[in-house]
C-alpha cells in the first residue's frame, strides 16, 4: 500500500505539495495508462478539502507553521482511494522571538546570582540534517544551532562535481539574519553523508546582512519546493 508523504513543508503550501507529490509518485501509473492526470487531480483536491478544515478550521495552524502529512492510499479500477485511518498530521509552531525574549527575561530576573546569556552567534550552526531533493533537482537541509534549534536552510546544488551551497540564517536574539554562499569541492551526495562538511564550510563562509523579512521569504520559496 503506498503512502504519500509531503515532508516538513510550510502551512500555507501543503496543498501545492501534496499534489505535486501525488503526481510524481503516480507519473508511470499515469504513463502506462492505468489512471487519468484528472483523477490524481481530483484525489488530491478531495484529501486537501478535508485537510483544509482539520488544519486551517480546527487546529487553526498559522501559515507560517510547519507541517507534515501522511496518508497511505490504494488505486482500484483507475481511482484513488484514500485510507483515511492512516492519516497522520505533524504541526510544528513557531514561537514568537517576542515571547522567546520575554521568557528569557523573566527567567534571569529571577536568578539572585547575575548570569551571562550567550546569543547565538551568526555562524552558530552546530548540525544540518537532510530534508530532501528539490523540484530543480537539489539538495535540502534543516540547519540548528547548538541548542538543537531550527534556525535556517541550505540549499546545494551540484555543479561539475562540486557543490553551490546557499545558506539562508536567523540566528534569533540580537543577531541579525545573513546568507552565505560558499562552493565546496566535494559532491552534494557527500554532503548528504557527511552533513559535518557542510557545517564546516559555512563557518569559514562569508555571511551578507539579510533583512528578515526576505530570510524567511527565500526559507518558504525553498520549503515550497520540496518533493
Amino acid at each position: 500500500m503506498p503512502e504519500l508523504s509531503t515532508g516538513l513543508v510550510i502551512a500555507g503550501a501543503y496543498a501545492d505539495k501534496l499534489r505535486r507529490t501525488l503526481f510524481a509518485q503516480l507519473r508511470d501509473q499515469m504513463k502506462q495508462g492505468l489512471i487519468s492526470g484528472q483523477e490524481i487531480a481530483r484525489a488530491a483536491a478531495e484529501i486537501n478539502r478535508m485537510l483544509y478544515e482539520i488544519i486551517v478550521n480546527d487546529l487553526k495552524v498559522d501559515k507560517g507553521d510547519v507541517v507534515r502529512i501522511r496518508i497511505s492510499y490504494d488505486i482500484s479500477g483507475g481511482s484513488v482511494k484514500w485510507i483515511t485511518d492512516t492519516l497522520r498530521i505533524e504541526v510544528f509552531r513557531r514561537v514568537p522571538d517576542e515571547e522567546v525574549i520575554e521568557a528569557v527575561r523573566k527567567r534571569i530576573s529571577g536568578l539572585k546570582t547575575s548570569v551571562e546569556v550567550e546569543a547565538p552567534r551568526i555562524k552558530g550552526v552546530r548540525s544540518a540534517a537532510f530534508l530532501g531533493s528539490t523540484i530543480d533537482d537539489a539538495y535540502l537541509f534543516l540547519l540548528k544551532d547548538q541548542r538543537d534549534e531550527n534556525i535556517g536552510l541550505a540549499l546545494v546544488k551540484e555543479v561539475n562535481g562540486a557543490s553551490d551551497v546557499d545558506a539562508i540564517i536567523i540566528p534569533g536574539g540580537e543577531e541579525k539574519p545573513v546568507r552565505i554562499n560558499v562552493k565546496i569541492s566535494k559532491p552534494r551526495g557527500e554532503l548528504k553523508e557527511e552533513p559535518e562538511r557542510l557545517i564546516e564550510a559555512l563557518g569559514a563562509g562569508k555571511a551578507t546582512p539579510i533583512s528578515e523579512d526576505d530570510a524567511r521569504r527565500l526559507i518558504q520559496e525553498n520549503m515550497k519546493k520540496l518533493i
